[in-house]
């Protein structure tokens, strides 16, 4: 009954999470894709510049959420299955040094992984604060340095002129 129930648990959670996660993704594409088409008409080059950029955005947000839902999803079921483990532990011991034993191992288990999930959230915030900074420095390049004069087009076919 108990297994059942956490496996009907566990599903749930993973759905919930992966819809959530599916959500974020198929927003983020729909942006990209609005990107793109405007993109396609854009004839200068910062345009094609602030489009390049709102899509490496992008890109960094959807990697960052997808860690920290990534993470979430792993911890709550972490935790589900270490509390169904040392409640049955803690039920099949034979004397109170054993159940307090017991429960020593849990508090331990529990700051340990409580520890471990933070760190990750940490490093995934200052990564996405360092992959921030990398497009600022981008941007900031690339507005720094001057343009490069374009040769003229074709009215017609929007071309530059061939070589010849």
């Amino acid at each position: 009954m108990t297994m059942n129930l956490f496996i009907a648990l566990f599903t749930t959670v993973l759905v919930a999470i992966s819809a959530l996660l599916f959500a974020k993704l198929r927003h983020q594409q729909l942006q990209v894709r609005r990107c793109e088409a405007r993109l396609a008409r854009l004839e200068d080059d910062a345009g094609r510049e602030r489009c390049r950029i709102l899509e490496l955005n992008n890109k960094r947000e959807l990697l960052a959420d997808a860690v920290q839902g990534g993470t979430t999803a792993v911890e709550s079921v972490h935790r589900l299955i270490a509390r169904t483990t040392f409640d049955l532990l803690e039920r099949i011991a034979e004397d109170d040094k054993s159940r307090e034993g017991y429960r020593q191992a849990r508090q331990f288990h529990d700051e340990a992984s409580a520890g471990i999930y933070r760190a990750i959230r940490t490093t995934n915030t200052q990564v996405h604060a360092i992959a921030e900074g990398f497009i600022h420095l981008t941007r900031k390049r690339r507005q720094s340095t001057p343009e490069r004069p374009r040769p003229p087009r074709n009215p017609v076919t929007r071309l530059p002129p061939k070589d010849d």
